[in-house]
């Protein structure tokens, strides 16, 4: 729990995290277990929740092997009443040497929406 008066939090955040590929990157390693990730995600969220504003929102951006495990946490988190939205990303289209793909291909990411309380939440 932030103890900070409302009008020293936050009004918005939105997180991009490592989506679990199993690679290690030049500033992060995208390796971990996804019990460890879930955990580590979890625990980043609450303190996001902690530091928003009574009318604040979180925003989420995740590929499809995460998004719907992240739905429950964040149920968990915020409440299934402050949900607002699922938002659909489209990333690309299958072009060049990606149409011999062998496989289907991701065409889109997905962002989540909360609000810490969804009835103050104004949408501008």
């Amino acid at each position: 729990f932030d103890a900070r008066p409302d009008e020293q939090k936050i009004k918005c955040v939105y997180i991009d995290p490592p989506y679990t590929t199993g690679q290690a990157f030049e500033h992060y390693d995208d390796n971990l277990e996804q019990s460890q990730w879930f955990t580590m995600i979890r625990d980043r969220t609450t303190v996001i929740h902690s530091l928003l504003r009574e009318d604040g929102v979180f925003f989420i951006q995740l590929d499809e092997k995460n998004i719907f495990h992240m739905r429950i946490i964040l149920d968990e988190i915020f409440g299934k009443q402050n949900f607002v939205k699922f938002f659909i990303v489209k990333t690309s289209d299958p072009s060049g040497l990606k149409t011999v793909n062998p496989a289907p291909y991701d065409a889109a990411e997905y962002i989540l929406m909360y609000a810490k309380n969804k009835s103050l939440y104004k949408y501008n």
